[in-house]
């Protein structure tokens, strides 16, 4: 693949990345207090924290700080997370336009690594009681979040 922005002809595998980090981890391409403000919440002038850093979105696995990088173009999909207090991190590799969603796997992995698994149960549930959640959510963090059934 050729393209003329940042992510053309770029390859790399789970173990480049997991190079990478380290070595940016351990300070070895930033200092550390560089780093911290790049995966610190920016917030704005009104006081509203906007979720991302400078080049990390924020976040946290099971109560434990996290950021995490969500990469796509063409059917490629780069995910890394870092819980920088556990130094413990993942990264996902996928060359499909599979639906499964890499995020909530990932949280998944990590809030297992930690021994602090979720606990999901499906549950099924008739369209006339779901069309009660139907609307527009707004959060704490920046953004709207629609509910259609």
């Amino acid at each position: 693949m050729t393209l003329s922005y940042a992510a053309g002809s770029l390859a790399s595998t789970a173990e480049d990345l997991q190079k990478w980090y380290t070595a940016l981890y351990d300070g070895k391409f930033l200092k550390p207090e560089l780093l911290h403000k790049a995966y610190t919440s920016y917030r704005l002038s009104n006081g509203t924290l906007t979720g991302y850093g400078y080049g990390w979105e924020t976040g946290n696995v099971q109560g434990i700080p996290s950021v995490k990088y969500i990469g796509v173009i063409n059917g490629f999909y780069t995910y890394a997370a870092y819980l920088p207090e556990k130094n413990l991190s993942i990264s996902i590799l996928r060359n499909c336009d599979h639906p499964a969603d890499p995020d909530i796997l990932a949280s998944k992995m990590l809030a297992i690594a930690l021994g602090k698994p979720y606990d999901y149960k499906t549950m099924m549930m008739a369209i006339s009681k779901l069309e009660a959640y139907q609307g527009v959510y707004k959060l704490a963090n920046p953004g709207e979040y629609m509910v259609n059934p």
